[in-house]
């Protein structure tokens, strides 16, 4: 009799200790859903776009200039804290850059709009793509945004922009 009142009470025991842990498993799911929801409708009420791109000459040299516009519709302030434009002519790489703003991020406050100029300078040794090109830029930007609690998401940017000579 003794033996079966200590098993009783060591399963009890052990469905108790279940019981927690499943409980606690269940929690840490909802909270991870919880969790992914939220960056999920925060990264949907992200937008950026490219609203421009321009190229100068200024003796043998081209910069290319890329309007970048950021907008942020979440509930949330967000942050940008790296970008990668890349810019490729009629289909052939031309160049890019990295912008790392870890140390001092573009912040968004939420509902803000932001507009962003980033530069990329044409190497000497791509002159001549730039020069030669015919029909169209195709720009792509990358980046990093950082939402508070959540982590990072990658956003990705992309254009064509037919080539106008003149209006360069």
């Amino acid at each position: 009799m003794k033996g079966n009142n200590r098993r009783a009470r060591t399963n009890s025991i052990v469905f108790a200790i279940m019981g927690i842990l499943a409980v606690c498993s269940i929690g840490l799911t909802w909270a991870t859903v919880k969790n992914y929801l939220r960056a999920s409708t925060a990264a949907a009420n992200f937008r950026s776009t490219i609203s421009a791109v321009t190229c100068r000459q200024e003796d043998s040299k081209y910069t290319i200039e890329i309007d970048l516009n950021l907008e942020n519709r979440s509930q949330w302030n967000l942050s940008i804290t790296a970008v990668r434009p890349t810019v490729y002519l009629d289909g052939q790489y031309v160049w890019g850059r990295n912008y790392d703003w870890l140390g001092n991020p573009l912040e968004l406050p939420r509902g803000s709009e932001r507009d962003v100029v980033l530069e990329i300078e044409v190497p000497d040794t791509k002159t001549e793509v730039v020069a030669g090109g015919k029909e169209a830029w195709s720009i792509r930007v990358s980046g990093l945004l950082d939402m508070p609690r959540l982590g990072t998401k990658l956003f990705v940017t992309r254009a064509v922009i037919p080539l106008e000579r003149g209006n360069e």
